[in-house]
């Protein structure tokens, strides 16, 4: 049986907008946690295997005031308003200032993860097989107040070696993979999706002998934090003023901070052995495909959980083969540099060891974009719409739920226009295919500022050319419309125009078989071969820049164009928050490549103008 094949651009392009939103907000909000400690991304080798998501976030000052300078004055202050409220409640509140209490002996770059909500009951067997172990130690033991309280400064070591000793040296499969491909499943329905978890900040102690005389002298006064053991680890409860309750430190190198003792005491069974992050099948070798050196965020995302997660927050549950279909998935991880025009970010996602559906490899893209004409606002362009068609089309049968609904599509094409789209339309668009808003014409009347054009390169254009004619018969029989030859710049077209002329399109073939459908004025901006195409354009070059050796899909937005042609365009209004957020970017790019059956690269790049020192 023929293993079932996920899209390159399907998946690539989607993640890759999903995680700059999310890595775009995350940097956003914890600029004020990372003031707390600092850690690095070998840290991860101390986060529980069971996490959602986990970062490392640069303490640089320099990449801070890079960051702060990008955007517009606006977006600024409300940038600065977030972190000052982060700074008041992690630090302010607690009675600690930033540059004189943690920046001495801080590290490189600070770790936060969360870990994945839980089942809220026990599964039926489970608990119906689990039985007290006669040997365990009394569950109350390490939790009486009274017990083990202790003096001692706040710094002083915990039991147990650095956190990075902890990480295998080489990627070869552990007893810890073969466990966490092993694990139980959590059933979705018995996870309560609004269960808030507990924040891990992990953070390196550069100078243990400042954040001795620092912290120790904060926390170590009467009635400050007090000591408890956990498998020979100090666990210290912090007063109730500050935001982080428990903390340890592993070998005066590492300091662990939680807001529930569990959490922390997940991170030391972690430290001691148990599984972590690093652990998972196929993170190290796609870390590597990403890591940049002196990058300001490195993210990590397990796939599983996070799909799991919303399957729980579904209010109508998935199928469990669409369900199935997604849990495919293993993990994502990105690092984010920044830089005077902007942040790009590289990223990578890969499938479980066992995945049903593995990727599918594509064709180099990038042909149409020769086609499309320098001032293009908006593009999506991959190597094979009939691979894209059955990735939806498998997906949406598998119970996956998603924006497109091919049988839908299908049954509406057919109502529409007789046709049936598999045999008429997607069998012979075999090669490129893109669909993008193109700036049209000036013109003297109140005719569209832009249109929309889609283009596919034909496998078999005779087979596209019968397609055309039926789809001409039925506009003209059931709806009225005018079809007529046409000719723009010595280039044969044929024009659509519906009754009272409210839609014009245009269709036609460019060079190479690829046909287009225009929608809108814009046919004379294809036609003949633009003299500087959209592969010439400065911005997209910018923005669209990779190191991948084939790019299997583009996405780009010119959004400072579209703004700056927002009074002719019918651009509807956003909420002020939002339109100062999007007003402060200039322009975002997208490249996809599929390196192989279980590995998916994408490159970010979002160009926003600089305003220098944010003081």
């Amino acid at each position: 049986m023929p293993k079932k094949q996920k899209s390159a651009l399907l998946l690539t392009v989607g993640t890759a907008i999903a995680l700059t939103a999310g890595g775009a907000t995350a940097f956003w909000a914890l600029r004020q946690r990372g003031t707390v400690g600092g850690g690095g991304s070998g840290h991860m080798a101390i986060v529980p295997d069971n996490a959602l998501v986990a970062f490392s976030v640069s303490t640089s000052e320099r990449q801070w005031q890079q960051v702060r300078s990008l955007g517009t004055p606006e977006t600024q202050t409300q940038f600065n308003t977030q972190l000052a409220q982060w700074r008041d409640r992690l630090l302010s509140d607690s009675g600690l200032d930033y540059q004189q209490d943690i920046q001495p002996w801080i590290g490189e770059d600070v770790t936060i993860a969360l870990l994945a909500p839980t089942a809220t009951v026990p599964l039926p067997d489970e608990s119906e097989s689990a039985e007290p172990d006669p040997e365990s130690p009394d569950e109350d033991a390490n939790t009486d107040g009274s017990a083990g309280v202790s003096e001692e400064p706040f710094i002083e070591p915990a039991d147990g070696a650095d956190a990075s000793d902890d990480a295998p040296a080489s990627d070869e499969p552990t007893e810890s993979d073969s466990a966490l491909s092993d694990a139980p499943e959590v059933d979705p329905e018995l996870i309560d999706p609004t269960q808030e978890q507990s924040p891990i900040l992990i953070a390196p102690i550069a100078d243990p002998i400042k954040a001795q005389a620092r912290l120790g002298s904060l926390l170590g006064e009467e009635g400050a934090a007090t000591t408890q053991d956990y498998k020979g680890a100090e666990v210290y409860a912090l007063p109730e003023e500050f935001f982080f309750k428990f903390a340890t430190v592993f070998d005066q190198k590492t300091l662990v901070l939680t807001t529930d003792e569990p959490t922390l005491e997940q991170v030391i069974d972690t430290q001691q052995g148990e599984a972590s992050v690093v652990d998972t099948p196929g993170y190290r070798q796609a870390l590597q495909k990403v890591e940049i050196p002196q990058s300001f965020l490195q993210l990590y995302l397990n796939s599983d959980a996070a799909a799991t997660l919303a399957a729980a927050n579904t209010v109508q549950a998935a199928p469990p083969q669409g369900l199935a279909s997604l849990e495919d998935g293993q993990g994502v991880a990105a690092s984010v540099v920044i830089d005077e025009g902007g942040f790009a970010l590289k990223g990578i996602s890969w499938l479980k060891p066992d995945a049903e559906t593995p990727y599918q490899r594509g064709k180099t893209a990038g042909k149409v974009l020769e086609q499309l004409p320098q001032d293009t606002l908006m593009m999506v362009t991959a190597s094979n719409f009939n691979q894209l068609w059955q990735a939806i089309d498998r997906q949406s049968t598998e119970g996956v739920k998603g924006p497109l609904n091919t049988e839908s599509i299908r049954s509406g094409f057919k109502a529409l226009t007789g046709l049936d789209i598999d045999d008429d339309l997607v069998s012979w668009i075999t090669g490129d295919f893109a669909m993008a808003l193109v700036t049209a014409p000036k013109a003297e009347d109140a005719t569209p500022a832009a249109g929309l054009v889609m283009m596919a390169e034909s496998g078999d254009r005779p087979a596209a050319e019968k397609t055309f004619t039926q789809l001409e018969e039925a506009l003209r029989s059931r709806y009225r419309f005018q079809v007529t030859p046409s000719n723009v710049k010595g280039v044969e077209v044929t024009s659509w125009i519906s009754p009272f002329g409210a839609l014009n399109f245009t269709r036609g073939w460019l060079e190479g078989d690829t046909s287009f459908v225009a929608i809108g004025n814009i046919a004379e901006n294809l036609i003949p071969k633009p003299s500087t195409s959209l592969a010439s354009n400065p911005v997209f070059q910018q923005v669209t820049r990779t190191d991948l050796n084939t790019v299997n899909g583009y996405f780009f937005v010119n959004i400072e164009a579209i703004l700056g042609a927002k009074s002719a365009l019918p651009i509807p209004p956003l909420p002020p928050s939002q339109a100062a957020t999007v007003g402060s970017i200039q322009a975002i790019g997208v490249a996809t490549s599929i390196q192989d059956e279980k590995t998916a690269r994408f490159d970010v790049s979002v160009m926003m103008p600089s305003l220098g020192n944010p003081g």
